[in-house]
């Protein structure tokens, strides 16, 4: 059980990162765009991404 835990939190904390990471590139290359769509399109991509990748850890 604590083996099972401590495996879903470290699948949390490396889909964070990775969001992080990805959410902060994206609003950069957007940096040229109106400020809600460069919010829009970061917070979809945030998502996209920690989905993405917590869901391939946890599989």
């Amino acid at each position: 059980m604590l083996q099972e835990n401590l495996k879903l939190n470290k699948n949390i904390l490396i889909a964070f990162a990775a969001s992080i990471i990805i959410s902060a590139v994206i609003a950069q290359l957007l940096d040229g765009q109106t400020d809600y769509l460069n919010t829009t399109y970061t917070t979809i991509a945030d998502y996209v991404i920690y989905f993405s990748v917590f869901s391939g850890l946890l599989s």
